[in-house]
C-alpha cells in the first residue's frame, strides 16, 4: 500500500495540475501534524448547551456572552451572570488577575470572577461655594473643584469653578455624593491662581466643608483634570502600563499605569478607518483597520512613530498569540500576533517585522469579523479561525 505524504499543507491558489507534490487542494477534518503528516482530526463533545459567543479564557477564569449575559463557565460546564444588558459582542484583554471588556456601549473590569466598574465616573457637577466670616485667606479669587476616590484610584473632573473675590474664609455646599467611592478630594488654586491642589479628604456623604487656613497648607496638585473613566469601544489592550481602546477610528491610550482614565481630546490615535484590532508585541503595537495595518513602533505608545505594514485590514476578532518557533517562522522571535487579514493568515512580530503567511498560497472569501483560537497539541500547532459576514 502506497504511504502518502509527507504534505506542505493546503495551497487553494495554485491550477491543480500545477500543484507540488507535498501541497493539498485541499483537506476535511484532517490536521497536517508538524511532521508534515497527515492526521484525522479528533472529535468534540458538547461541554454546555445553549447558544454563546465570545468566549475568552485568561488566568483560569472561562468567560463568554450568552444572550445579552456576560457569563463565568465553571469547570463543570454550568455558568453564573456576571453582568447584564449587553447588546453587542464583547471584546476583552487580560491584564494579570483582570480581564477588561467592552461590549462597545458598556465597559467592566472581571476581577477574581465577578465583574465591576472599570473606572469612576466624575463629579457630576462642581460644589457651590459662599465667603464665610473669620479665616486667613487673603482677599483674591479662587479656583475649586472636586474628585472621587475608590481602591486607591481617583476620577477625573470637569471645568473647574471660580469664586468672586472673597477673603477669610470659604464655605463649600452640595457637595456631591458618590457612588461606591471611598472617599472624595477638594482642590483650590492660590490666591488669584489656576491650578489646583489638594485641599481637603472628605468621607463620601458630606455635602458640606469650611476652609478657614491659608493658601500655603495645600498639598499636591490635581493630576486628573478633564480625564474620563474607560470609553466604551471595540478592541482593548494594554502596553508598557498603559489600556488602549478603540472607538471608531480612533485609538486612545491611558496614562501610564492609570488605566483607570483617559483624555479623548489630547491622548488618541486617529486612523484612516474603523479600527478592526489592536495588538500589542514587544517594540511596538500592530493596529488593524477596515483598509490598513499599521505599526505603533516604541515602548510608549505616546510617542510611537507609524509605520503601515499593509494596503488591506485585519479581521475583527481574529487575533491571537503563539510563539514564532512554534509558527516556523525563523525571521520573528518570541511572542507573535497572529491573525487573519482580508489578503491572508498574517503575523506581527517584535518591533514590526510584519510576514503574510498564506499569500500566494491559500485565499478565502474577504470577512468583517471572526473569532480565533492557537491550539497546540499533538505536535501540531492550529490557528483556528471561523469567519462570518463573508462576501
Amino acid at each position: 500500500m502506497a504511504r502518502i505524504g509527507p504534505f506542505a499543507g493546503i495551497d487553494n491558489v495554485t491550477a491543480r495540475e500545477l500543484l507540488k507534490p507535498d501541497h493539498l487542494q485541499a483537506g476535511v477534518n484532517v490536521d497536517v501534524m508538524d511532521s508534515k503528516r497527515v492526521k484525522r482530526r479528533v472529535g468534540r463533545a458538547t461541554f454546555s448547551a445553549g447558544g454563546a459567543d465570545s468566549l475568552y479564557v485568561h488566568d483560569g477564569v472561562f468567560v463568554f456572552r450568552r444572550g445579552t449575559e456576560l457569563r463565568r463557565m465553571r469547570p463543570s460546564g454550568q455558568s453564573d451572570v456576571i453582568a447584564s444588558g449587553l447588546a453587542r459582542r464583547p471584546c476583552y484583554w487580560g491584564v494579570k488577575d483582570r480581564i477588561y471588556w467592552s461590549d462597545g456601549l458598556q465597559t467592566g473590569v472581571i476581577v477574581r470572577g465577578l465583574n465591576e466598574a472599570w473606572g469612576i465616573a466624575p463629579p457630576p457637577t462642581q460644589p457651590d461655594y459662599a465667603a464665610a466670616p473669620g479665616g486667613n485667606l487673603p482677599r483674591a479669587s479662587y479656583r475649586y473643584a472636586l474628585t472621587f476616590e475608590r481602591d486607591g484610584q481617583e476620577s477625573g473632573t470637569g471645568p473647574a469653578r471660580d469664586t468672586a473675590e472673597i477673603e477669610g474664609a470659604i464655605t463649600f455646599s452640595n457637595i456631591a455624593v458618590p457612588t461606591g467611592a471611598d472617599c472624595k478630594h477638594l482642590y483650590l488654586s492660590y490666591p488669584d491662581g489656576r491650578r489646583l491642589h489638594r485641599l481637603m479628604t472628605l468621607a463620601p456623604g458630606t455635602t458640606t466643608a469650611t476652609y478657614a487656613g491659608t493658601a500655603a497648607a495645600l498639598g499636591a496638585p490635581l493630576e486628573t483634570q478633564f480625564m474620563q473613566p474607560p470609553p466604551a469601544g471595540s478592541a482593548i489592550a494594554e502596553h508598557h502600563g498603559r489600556m488602549l481602546v478603540a472607538i471608531g477610528e480612533f485609538l486612545l491610550f491611558s496614562p501610564p499605569y492609570r488605566g483607570y482614565l483617559f483624555d479623548p481630546v489630547h491622548m488618541n490615535y486617529r486612523f484612516g478607518s474603523r479600527i478592526t484590532m489592536v495588538a500589542p508585541v514587544e517594540g511596538g503595537v500592530y493596529v488593524g483597520t477596515e483598509k490598513t495595518i499599521e505599526f505603533l513602533a516604541g515602548d510608549d505608545i505616546a510617542t510611537a512613530t507609524r509605520y503601515e505594514k499593509a494596503a488591506y485590514g485585519a479581521v475583527e476578532g481574529t487575533l491571537d498569540y503563539v510563539s514564532a518557533d512554534q509558527l516556523g517562522v525563523v525571521s520573528l522571535p518570541g511572542k507573535v500576533a497572529l491573525f487573519a487579514a482580508q489578503a491572508g493568515i498574517c503575523v506581527g512580530g517584535i518591533g514590526g517585522a510584519f510576514h503574510n503567511l498564506t499569500t500566494g498560497r491559500y485565499a478565502y472569501p474577504v470577512a468583517s469579523r471572526g473569532a480565533a483560537r492557537v491550539i497546540q497539541e499533538e505536535n501540531a500547532t492550529r490557528l483556528v479561525i471561523a469567519m462570518r459576514g463573508i462576501s
